[in-house]
């Protein structure tokens, strides 16, 4: 790879995106709504105090939203001369993936920090401070940076998601249709409402281990109680000590993470070529 031609493409994708309305819509104002529905629904109503710790993956969600971003420009930018003819600006394939990737880390990020701050300034008006007991709780202690690197794996895996999707489909409404039906799959079998007794029948198991969002949510989980090799802190994940362990130490959910991503990253790969050629 070319880092002189990487900087370029990175420099161009950042240029032409941040004067797109679109990458607004998709990076702050569908996010935006949507924790806001969730922190009124579920954080204030349906979540106790000292269940905080099922409010962190429910606010990370903003990654798995933010990917519109991703499934928009491919799905656009292909029926442009663009992403046909990047060859001829000396751009390769995985040059242009890097250089989206890159630019949607960034976005991502960004994101999920005003996110978190709006939600953090609207947290200090109630009464038990949820989302920043949340954050107080993240930042005290060394597992945070565990936390940090399940946020970029999680960010890497719907990125994955996000160009399988577009590189096999051309119309971009199917491609928003089939994205809001798979982050459907995502919230409902991601172990994101782990308190609800629906997750602890069979059939929902065996379509959670199915979803690679499952995996990232329990890094999550065991980092933020410090239960890295089963601990007694493990009972604090779930409200039910009788409830099914998914997983009982950090192993199972981080290797399956790190097994899965680059396998995506691969179909990734080939999915885009596949797309460009058509």
């Amino acid at each position: 790879m070319n880092f002189h031609k990487l900087d370029k493409a990175i420099r161009y994708m950042y240029k032409i995106s941040i004067r797109s309305f679109y990458t607004y819509i998709f990076m702050f104002l569908i996010p935006i709504l949507l924790e806001l529905f969730i922190y009124f629904y579920l954080f204030k109503k349906n979540i106790i105090s000292d269940r905080v710790i099922v409010t962190g993956p429910l606010i990370f969600l903003v990654i798995v939203v933010n990917s519109l971003f991703v499934t928009n420009i491919v799905s656009t930018w292909r029926e442009t001369i663009f992403i046909k003819q990047i060859k001829n600006f000396g751009i390769n394939n995985l040059t242009f993936l890097v250089s989206l990737f890159i630019v949607y880390l960034t976005y991502s990020l960004v994101s999920l920090i005003v996110i978190s701050c709006i939600l953090l300034g609207i947290d200090t008006t109630s009464y038990d401070k949820k989302v920043i007991n949340l954050f107080k709780t993240m930042f005290s202690q060394p597992s945070v940076l565990i936390i940090f690197i399940g946020i970029i794996l999680n960010i890497i895996l719907i990125f994955c998601i996000s160009i399988l999707i577009a590189g096999f489909f051309r119309n971009v409404y199917l491609i928003n249709s089939l994205f809001a039906l798979t982050l459907l799959y995502i919230i409902i079998t991601g172990d994101y409402l782990i308190d609800y007794s629906f997750t602890q029948s069979f059939v929902y198991q065996v379509f959670s281990y199915l979803n690679p969002q499952k995996y990232i949510n329990w890094i999550f989980y065991i980092s933020y109680t410090n239960s890295f090799n089963g601990s007694a802190e493990l009972y604090k994940i779930l409200d039910n000590v009788d409830n099914y362990f998914s997983f009982k130490n950090i192993y199972g959910p981080l290797f399956s993470s790190l097994f899965i991503i680059p396998i995506g990253a691969v179909l990734t790969y080939m999915s885009f070529n596949i797309s460009v050629k058509k």
